[in-house]
């Protein structure tokens, strides 16, 4: 009889736990020995008897210059993407933590309207969280205000949406569909069209990585004009993806290099 054993270990990090938390940090850490070996599969069944202390020692690098004094911080939820209700939520349920930092405490999310849904009663207007994503959201335009679980259904409707798409293998067409109907609902910047996006970024890489024949039969086309025609728009969707990495995580951060 096989017994198959499914095994996991944790690790202390004295040093490092004493960093604080900000969802703008300016230091990252960097993968361990182990998570690159394995992210580059050079570890296909990982064997507990051939773990060392020196595949887990955890280095912290500063992403940007830091003067004397400021408080060196790192992002204990470290998903740029991820938009406020769920930060907020992993921070108060695995952290036992309130955010205070800049990017929490902006409703805009620092002018990146990353959380903004469009407001029901007027056109231009978004509504936009309070000091918490957990109280009654406003909009700008019109003073409207509503609470905070209907944002929730709006948001868990996406996000269901979203899961089914990637369950069924996250096609072209798929995650494109999903961008223009959520626009109907959110901010072009939301947070979620933002990892459609991203998700679509990583189709395109992948399929380009395994040759230009495999692009020919995913797309459907040769690389004519209209070929050229989408690549501009990808273009134009990792620009806008940097410019909100540029917010959230500035300075040399892994997040804006694997853009």
């Amino acid at each position: 009889m096989l017994f198959i054993v499914e095994f996991s270990y944790k690790c202390i990090y004295p040093v490092i736990s004493a960093l604080s938390h900000s969802c703008i940090p300016n230091m990252e850490l960097l993968p361990t020995i182990r998570e690159a070996r394995e992210e580059y599969r050079e570890i296909e069944d990982p064997d507990p008897e051939a773990i060392t202390a020196e595949e887990h020692v955890l280095t912290a690098v500063t992403t940007m210059p830091i003067t004397a004094g400021t408080v060196l911080t790192i992002d204990l939820v470290p998903k740029p993407f991820l938009g406020r209700l769920e930060r907020q939520e992993i921070l108060r349920r695995k952290c036992v933590l309130r955010c205070s930092c800049p990017r929490c405490l902006s409703p805009t999310d620092l002018g990146t309207f990353a959380n903004a849904v469009k407001c029901s009663h007027c056109a231009p207007g978004y509504l936009l969280p309070r000091r918490s994503a957990l109280l009654n959201w406003s909009c700008l335009h019109c003073g409207t205000v509503v609470d905070s679980d209907s944002i929730f259904e709006k948001i868990i409707l996406a996000v269901t949406e979203f899961t089914g798409v990637m369950k069924n293998g996250g096609g072209w067409e798929d995650l494109r569909t999903l961008q223009s109907t959520w626009k109907l609902t959110f901010h072009p910047n939301h947070y979620l069209i933002l990892i459609a996006m991203r998700e679509e970024a990583k189709l395109v890489e992948k399929t380009i990585m395994n040759g230009v024949a495999a692009l020919k039969v995913v797309y459907k086309y040769s690389l004519d004009v209209s070929g050229a025609k989408y690549y501009a728009q990808m273009r134009d969707h990792c620009i806008q993806l940097l410019r909100f990495l540029n917010v959230s995580r500035p300075g040399f951060t892994f997040s804006r290099g694997k853009l």
